[in-house]
């Protein structure tokens, strides 16, 4: 009587309880990240944010009131290599391949899964991933960069906002 109850609310809330491997986007989708070589990539993003991580610990640093000493940078690197180890653990990278491919899934359709997925056997496409990490790395160095430029304003805004707040507020 519960399963058939379950089942029943199962299909009035629209739930499917197909397994997601039985999906064939699914799994056309993980065949995609295999070609794409999914998980090398992420490696090479991770890479990538490593130098970028550093000049945020070094900017870090060059606002504390305090010497750099040997100390000092070996405790900044010691936080920088817990950040790094921190983006890309295997759960994650195991998270992150079931929730892509789910996303590819519902966007793409399963022709156009498998396209892609022929594209990336060809040269350009092998070409492509092979430069992509450095394609990558430029990308977030601007990004970075950009972004930085944006929090300085955005922080000077909140500054403001704060100021003529207190001086209106009427305390």
């Amino acid at each position: 009587m519960r399963t058939i109850l379950l089942a029943c609310l199962l299909a009035l809330a629209g739930v499917t309880t197909t397994r997601a491997e039985d999906d064939p986007r699914i799994s056309a989708a993980m065949s995609l990240l295999d070609a794409m070589q999914f998980e090398q990539q992420l490696e090479g993003i991770r890479d990538a944010m490593v130098p970028l991580m550093e000049q945020q610990r070094d900017a870090v640093l060059r606002t504390m009131d305090v010497e750099i000493s040997p100390k000092v940078m070996a405790i900044a690197n010691h936080y920088t290599e817990r950040m790094v180890a921190l983006t890309l653990s295997d759960a994650q990278v195991a998270e992150m391949r079931g929730n892509v491919a789910a996303v590819y899934a519902e966007v793409f359709t399963l022709e156009e899964i498998e396209g892609i997925a022929a594209f990336y056997a060809t040269d350009i496409g092998q070409s492509m991933l092979r430069k992509m990490p450095e394609a990558t790395r430029q990308t977030l160095e601007l990004t970075m960069a950009s972004q930085q430029a944006l929090a300085t304003e955005i922080t000077s805004l909140v500054q403001e906002m704060r100021t003529e707040i207190e001086a209106n507020a009427g305390r």
